[in-house]
């Protein structure tokens, strides 16, 4: 019996499944095997699954000791770090979605790592679930991976991922948000001792060891030239159009100043003195204005456009990192032993408020009238309303120690140099991580790419970036007449997303594509717009896609009015003082279609099959059939002899 199943599978084309029957999928790499079960047909909103390993870096027969992190996370590709992880970063180790293995944690990890067991083994389970915050199973390629704890985030011999899939298939549906991120290593610049970034058509990178300022071409991404020499230990960078304003820690003789340069000519303009341990720089873009935080001095001291000391401003304990608000052009300052975050007018370069952010804040950035503020302590962003002056919301966790943040076209980068990672925030949760040796500030080039200082490698990595399509404008359901028939919809990504229109007569069960239809926008946002010469019934969607991702807008429901005609009755002669005259009405339904709207062949067939009620072939073939019958009748009956 059971050869005969097998063979009518074979006749039918179906190969049996090649998995066992727990639903277990073993893979094996760099002499590492792991062992998932089930990896099949898991349930999209969460399930419980059984993740067996061996030969991992334990320490013990010849190996070496290195710990490891267990979760499902989107495999990014050979070579590059299996990132986001479903479950994000696991702080407290009760979530359940991810196992950190070692048996030589650091003294802080030490109650939250399980062992290894013999020969490199360990066997945990874990719930998985399709989606999260941080990621989508059904668009990005995910599996569950084993990768090299954060002691040695750049480490790949420990990746090894079983793919899983999910029960009811994967796509995009109303639900997906889009926005999805992915950042990949482009190339590196060799930057000895690199200490700031500063970005515009090109990268500006300073030099701790060498007191100077190298240029990377954003074109080639190589350096240009040769480094424009300033002060002794020059570090942050910033920039308003062709002028830099470079900050040197501990110039010759003792005295820390800024250097202003023309970034055309590469000459130094002004060297400007400033308060003792200068960290953060920034500049009012509108008006010139530089702040520089003195952070062994608890002050802010104020350049103005003509390169001259205007003001020292005296704030909380070891300002760190400051940033500038384009519109009113106060000064935020983070005072990151004074847990706090001054705000300096920029009419009297006064102080006016004084914002509480426990936790160590180390770096903000503004951008759409908010502050952001990385607390190294709280591992955490917090955000500060620029209007009414308080904090907003709940802070943002990130995970351990981050130290510089940075805004960028509605992303937020965090760096954690302890860990070797940065993490990316959008809409007030991580989207993404990424490793990096040992990551200081980042900066986004008018290339579109994203500057990293590595510190950990004496190089600056330089990233593309890429961001899945988010709708920005649904289309709209619609009662039209018979005949044509408009549908838009608009979706932001980079790079610039394409569309696809597919119409469905199953209330959105199944889908047909119809084409692109015609797109418009500029920079990264698109708008397609469908036409119907003969609008149908049905429920319509487009699908946005790019390189990161696709995202399906919600359906919109088109419904045509039927058309109705007035037939009018025979006129009936009646006695004088009587005159009746009835109407009555008929309907009609036209479906028309055309090249642009033909679907395939069997998705014809099934709409054809769906539209019939059954009565339109069963009456003509019941009389073609008693015709036939009373003709043979006829053609059989004997003949009476002549």
């Amino acid at each position: 019996m059971r050869r005969l199943a097998l063979i009518v599978l074979l006749v039918l084309g179906l190969a049996p499944v090649a998995h066992a029957a727990n639903g277990e999928k073993t893979v094996s790499a760099n002499g590492r095997t792991l062992t998932v079960a089930p990896a099949y047909d898991l349930d999209p909103a969460g399930q419980a699954i059984k993740v067996t390993g061996r030969g991992y870096d334990d320490g013990t027969e010849g190996r070496r000791a290195q710990g490891i992190y267990l979760a499902l996370c989107v495999d990014n590709g050979p070579g590059k770090a299996p990132s986001p992880c479903i479950g994000g970063v696991d702080m407290t180790g009760g979530a359940g979605s991810s196992v950190w293995i070692s048996n030589n944690p650091p003294d802080y990890g030490k109650d939250l790592v399980k062992p290894y067991g013999p020969g490199g083994s360990f066997s945990f389970t874990i719930t998985v679930k399709r989606k999260d915050e941080f990621a989508d199973c059904a668009i990005l390629t995910c599996a569950v991976f084993t990768r090299s704890d954060h002691t040695a985030g750049g480490d790949r011999t420990q990746d090894v991922g079983v793919p899983v899939t999910w029960s009811g298939g994967g796509g995009p549906g109303p639900g997906d948000p889009g926005g999805v991120t992915k950042h990949k290593l482009k190339t590196s610049v060799p930057a000895n001792g690199l200490a700031g970034l500063a970005a515009a058509e090109d990268i500006y990178v300073s030099s701790a060891r060498a007191g100077a300022v190298s240029v990377i071409n954003g074109g080639t991404n190589e350096i240009s030239g040769t480094p424009i020499k300033l002060g002794n230990t020059t570090s942050q960078l910033a920039l308003r159009g062709k002028v830099l304003y470079a900050v040197n820690r501990d110039a010759i003789g003792g005295k820390p100043t800024v250097s202003v340069v023309d970034t055309e000519s590469r000459t130094v303009l002004a060297t400007v003195p400033v308060g003792l341990g200068p960290n953060g720089v920034a500049v009012d873009q509108k008006r010139g204005t530089v702040f520089v935080a003195s952070g062994l001095g608890n002050s802010v001291t104020v350049i103005d456009a003509q390169h001259q000391v205007v003001a020292t401003v005296p704030v909380g304990l070891e300002p760190d990192g400051v940033a500038v608000d384009s519109d009113s052009g106060n000064a935020y300052v983070a005072n990151a032993s004074g847990n706090s975050v001054s705000v300096i007018s920029a009419a009297d370069h006064k102080v006016t408020a004084t914002i509480p952010i426990a936790g160590e804040p180390r770096s903000l950035a503004i951008a759409d009238g908010e502050v952001h503020v990385a607390g190294r302590i709280s591992g955490a962003v917090s955000t500060v309303d620029i209007k009414s002056g308080g904090v907003v919301g709940q802070p943002v966790g990130v995970g351990v120690a981050p130290t510089r943040i940075t805004a960028h076209g509605g992303l937020l980068y965090v760096s954690q140099a302890e860990i070797g990672q940065v993490s990316v925030l959008a809409d007030g949760k991580v989207v993404e991580r990424f490793d990096i040796g040992k990551p200081g500030p980042v900066v986004v080039g008018r290339n579109g790419l994203v500057y990293v200082a590595n510190t950990k490698d004496n190089r600056v990595d330089v990233l593309t970036r890429s961001i899945s399509p988010k709708i920005t404008a649904q289309p709209k359901s619609q009662t039209v007449e018979p005949g044509a028939a408009t549908l838009t919809a608009t979706a932001t990504g980079t790079p610039k997303p394409q569309s696809l229109w597919q119409h469905s007569i199953d209330g959105g069960v199944s889908w047909a594509d119809l084409g692109a239809g015609t797109t418009s926008g500029q920079d990264e946002t698109v708008t397609s717009t469908l036409r119907l010469p003969a609008a149908r019934d049905g429920h319509y969607r487009v699908v946005f896609s790019n390189e990161a991702g696709q995202t399906a807008s919600a359906s919109a429901v088109l419904t045509v009015r039927t058309p109705t005609t007035t037939t009018p009755q025979p006129t009936t002669t009646a006695p004088p003082t009587t005159t009746t005259a009835t109407t009555t009405t008929t309907t009609t339904t036209t479906v028309e279609t055309t090249t642009q709207q033909q679907e395939q062949p069997h998705q014809q067939a099934q709409q054809q099959r769906l539209a019939n009620t059954g009565v339109d072939g069963v009456v003509p073939l019941a009389v073609l059939g008693g015709a036939l019958l009373l003709l043979g009748g006829l053609l059989l009956r004997p003949r009476a002899p002549r």
